[in-house]
């Protein structure tokens, strides 16, 4: 099944709108009206850049000084549209995009600041130059962990004032990690605005701007990831060729080869999950619940993995295809010749799958793939990120 969507970059702003088609029946009579049972309204958020139709992108002759926009889209409806480049403080870059809660924030890094905004209208600006490796938003503020660009160490803020820097240190998560989800390294753990990090000598979680020491029964140089739920500390270690997951109940001999990487380990639904690369044998990737012999291995070894609900989703590329699988069902979508930009190309809601398609062909449109439909979006550039959000009507 195939829709498409009309994008035009000259129009500088189309607002959402929405139609209902009511009937009226049953007028003969009344009845005790039922107490309506909750509904969960799903909208799907994706931003793409468009360049003007002249311009081929995949080439890009002009380095992203090219005029171009940055558009919102819900559910099919363009509803924001933002230019990009220098002086508008807004990068084509699809990492700097990223979308919560429905809502579009920028990252973009002037001379001697950098500057985050929340659907075109800035919201932080501070000294210093930063990469965005956690960027969490709620009530009590706007939380940034910055990597200095310049430098060694990185910053974590609050409304852009510093609660904690350091000079040194590998913070453990990012927006490109897939245990990480779209606030990258920064979580809330027991209420408190969490993330880890470690040092020559020590690993850290940091609760509130408040770092405390972690105790671990291994060097923390051979940690490769950290993780707080509920208060407990989750562990990957790379012991040379043995790799380690050890939670509150102790620690499990995940699998020994000679070359891992990109080792991870996250909460899923009801349970602490590990997962990593490899590239032994062929390579491929592999998953599994901590504490359990509970294993799934999927194709390829440059997967993000997406979990929510019962499936388990694979989604990366190999030898330029795209490759789409599923706990369960192994491959179920492929594709040659797609660009895969980030982890944010897809993501997971119940047993569904979203998916951005960005063919690098410069004929052909990109798409949002899901569960076999393809809605095609007819503009001259690519789509950067998707979303789905999911809330009771009111």
């Amino acid at each position: 099944m195939k829709n498409f969507i009309l994008l035009a970059a000259a129009v500088p702003l189309l607002l959402c709108s929405c139609s209902k088609n009511n009937s009226l029946s049953g007028l003969g009579h009344r009845t005790q009206p039922k107490t309506p049972e909750p509904v969960r309204d799903t909208s799907v958020y994706v931003s793409a850049v468009i360049v003007p139709d002249e311009y081929d992108w995949h080439r890009d002759t002009a380095c992203g000084a090219a005029s171009c926009s940055l558009v919102l889209i819900k559910d099919g409806v363009p509803c924001l549209s933002i230019p990009t480049g220098a002086a508008a403080e807004v990068s084509t870059d699809p990492d700097t995009h990223h979308l919560l809660g429905g809502h579009l924030y920028t990252e973009f890094s002037t001379s001697s600041e950098t500057v985050i905004r929340c659907d075109g209208h800035e919201l932080l600006r501070y000294p210093g130059r930063e990469v965005l490796m956690g960027l969490l938003v709620d009530s009590t503020g706007v939380y940034t962990l910055g990597r200095n660009r310049d430098s060694d160490g990185f910053c974590f803020r609050r409304n852009g004032e510093s609660l904690l820097r350091q000079d040194t240190g590998l913070v453990f998560g990012d927006f490109s990690r897939s245990s990480y989800g779209r606030t990258g390294a920064l979580y809330r753990d027991g209420g408190a605005v969490c993330f880890c990090f470690r040092n020559s000598s020590s690993c850290y979680v940091v609760r509130d701007g408040i770092p405390s020491p972690v105790s671990l029964d291994f060097s923390a140089s051979r940690v490769v990831d950290m993780h707080f739920y509920d208060s407990e500390a989750y562990a990957m270690a790379d012991l040379q060729f043995t790799i380690i997951a050890r939670g509150p109940n102790g620690s499990m001999n995940l699998w020994s080869t000679p070359a891992n990487r990109d080792l991870e380990i996250y909460r899923g639904t009801d349970c602490v999950w590990w997962h990593g690369s490899y590239s032994a044998s062929g390579g491929g990737t592999i998953c599994g619940e901590l504490g359990t012999n509970r294993r799934i291995t999927f194709a390829g070894n440059n997967n993000f993995l997406y979990h929510d609900g019962d499936s388990i989703f694979a989604v990366g590329t190999g030898q330029g295809m795209l490759m789409v699988q599923d706990d369960k069902s192994g491959i179920i979508f492929g594709r040659d010749s797609t660009y895969l930009f980030s982890r944010d190309c897809a993501v997971s809601c119940g047993k569904e799958l979203y998916v951005l398609v960005n063919p690098k062909e410069h004929d052909e449109t990109p798409y949002l793939w899901k569960n076999g439909e393809e809605q095609f979006f007819v503009l001259n550039g690519f789509l950067t990120s998707v979303e789905v959000v999911v809330s009771p009507s009111s």
